[in-house]
């Protein structure tokens, strides 16, 4: 039987394709309709969005959002109202416009504030015109410096989060402390190390220090317990640049080394307040 239909020919020049017959997903031809278009205006499958995003290696909690975000299925208010779960589609943070996935990855007011506030920092991270500028120029970044991407993306991720927040009642974060726990996301994920930040900041180093942002003071402490119950707590101040400010030590007796780890945090208050 095989071999007779193979011998069949068949005039069709073009590849064969799969028509849907039956799918047991529970949504209307229309949402299917709707959910093609969204990808189809996305273009996620002509710059390889799922494998760019794998190989960023961001936290797992980051990974997911930007792959539900792929998937175009992060419950914006524009998400909402097409399922008539809710009536409004504006931004729940007033930027009076229709919350769509554009919106909370490249429009948002409040999300180019963190970026802003990186710029301050000293870290340029680009701001895009649009969906598919911002996916092109993301995977083209990627290429050479991934860590300006990977910090991209968590502040997307953290814009959301403090979105969700304002949403459910509760107060919203400043753009800095948005920008500031993007930062240390991306930070202690891709390890000391981001690739090229900027001039003003180090580059990739054989060190496990990390330079904090620009204009910015890092106190490093550490503590010491012997044998005989003496201790030692020291501490040391850099810039960004990793030049030295100051120092402290001190000296004492104590027999609970993770007491002591959080003992020096206190002593750096009453070294600043000297």
């Amino acid at each position: 039987m095989v071999s007779l239909i193979s011998q069949i020919h068949i005039e069709f020049e073009e590849e064969d394709q799969l028509e849907l017959m039956k799918k047991c997903s529970r949504k209307t031809v229309s949402a299917m309709v709707y959910e093609q278009m969204l990808f189809n205006k996305y273009n996620l499958e002509d710059v390889d969005y799922f494998n760019w995003l794998q190989k960023l290696k961001l936290k797992k909690k980051v990974e997911i959002f930007w792959w539900r975000l792929g998937k175009a299925a992060i419950p914006t208010n524009m998400f909402l109202k097409n399922r008539r779960i809710s009536t409004d589609d504006w931004c729940p943070r007033g930027c009076q416009v229709s919350e769509t996935y554009e919106h909370i990855m490249v429009h948002c007011k409040y999300m180019i504030d963190a970026i802003v506030k990186m710029g301050e920092w000293g870290i340029s991270i680009p701001v895009f015109s649009s969906l598919d500028c911002c996916l092109r120029g993301l995977k083209h970044i990627a290429q050479n410096n991934s860590g300006i991407v990977q910090i991209y993306c968590n502040i997307v991720y953290h814009s959301w989060k403090n979105r969700n927040a304002v949403k459910h009642g509760k107060g919203a974060l400043p753009s800095s402390m948005v920008a500031s726990n993007a930062l240390f996301s991306a930070i202690s994920n891709s390890g000391p190390y981001l690739t090229s930040w900027g001039a003003n900041l180090l580059r990739k180093s054989q060190s496990t220090w990390c330079p904090p942002p620009k204009d910015w003071i890092k106190i490093n402490v550490d503590a010491s317990l012997l044998s005989s119950n003496l201790v030692g707590v020291g501490g040391l101040l850099r810039d960004h640049k990793g030049r030295f400010i100051s120092a402290f030590g001190k000296k004492g007796t104590h027999w609970n080394i993770a007491q002591l780890e959080l003992e020096a945090v206190f002593w750096v208050k009453d070294f600043l307040k000297s």
